[in-house]
């Protein structure tokens, strides 16, 4: 996914949680109009006393910034906080998607590499399936578990010193713990190789994506043209039993 288009993922997101909010009889709870008079209004209604009890700014907000941050444009963060304390149930959803979103830049050249280019010439790579932990798993809250990719050198490059670093925002309590970064196993042209990152779900219900992509030391991207390479997509359930994460799972066709 783009950067545009996980802006759009966001506003889309937020514009849902708020139109969900309804009374018995169907009537919208929180039109844009009631959100912008309460906040300026800074009324102690017991909404908004929840989440200013957790700590979450309250400030008067034009219409046309909530518009604009429901149709797909940047919004700032601490809007985005009170959409997911008031709207998410503080599941830190809304957060993620902002973080990701946010922290997902435009792939970078080395020009030290001055006429030979980068990715070097014949590098190439073939994501070959998730040899654990399908997309939409449901793991306990907390739960800790290993997701594992399987990649093909289909190029001509030996692939050496690469590691598989973590895209996105640094982990906090509503995100998912993950290492910066890992190494890749030495893998020669033709070669198969396994690699795998331990994560750490929050403890808190939810659903939660972590980005991955392959850099060099320096930490530069290998293969700029698949920005987000791979993905690890899972949901936290309260109750739910640990399901052996050990099971291979052999989907899609993606890039690292």
């Amino acid at each position: 996914m783009t950067e545009r288009a996980q802006w759009h993922n966001l506003g889309a997101m937020m514009r849902t949680a708020r139109i969900k909010h309804r009374d018995g009889s169907g009537q919208m709870l929180w039109p844009v109009q009631r959100l912008v008079t309460e906040l300026d209004r800074a009324l102690p209604t017991s909404e908004l006393a929840r989440v200013r009890d957790q700590g979450v700014i309250l400030r008067p907000w034009k219409r046309s910034a909530i518009y604009a941050a429901e149709s797909g444009q940047v919004p700032s963060r601490e809007l985005v906080e009170l959409y997911d304390a008031l709207f998410d149930y503080g599941a830190g959803t809304l957060v993620i998607v902002y973080e990701n979103a946010k922290a997902v830049s435009p792939p970078r050249y080395r020009p030290s590499r001055g006429d030979d280019g980068y990715p070097l010439e014949g590098d190439a790579s073939e994501f070959v399936c998730d040899v654990t932990v399908p997309d939409g798993l449901a793991v306990p809250l907390g739960a800790r578990f290993t997701k594992i990719w399987r990649f093909r050198n289909s190029g001509t490059v030996p692939w050496v010193g690469r590691r598989l670093a973590h895209i996105g925002a640094i982990s906090h309590f509503a995100m998912p713990t993950a290492p910066r970064a890992v190494l890749v196993p030495d893998t020669y042209p033709g070669d198969i190789v396994d690699v795998g990152v331990e994560l750490v779900g929050p403890p808190m219900p939810g659903a939660f994506i972590t980005y991955w992509k392959f850099v060099d030391p320096d930490g530069s991207p290998y293969f700029p043209q698949y920005p987000l390479g791979v993905n690890c997509l899972f949901r936290t359930v309260e109750g739910v039993p640990m399901p052996d994460t050990r099971i291979p799972f052999v989907s899609g066709e993606r890039q690292g």
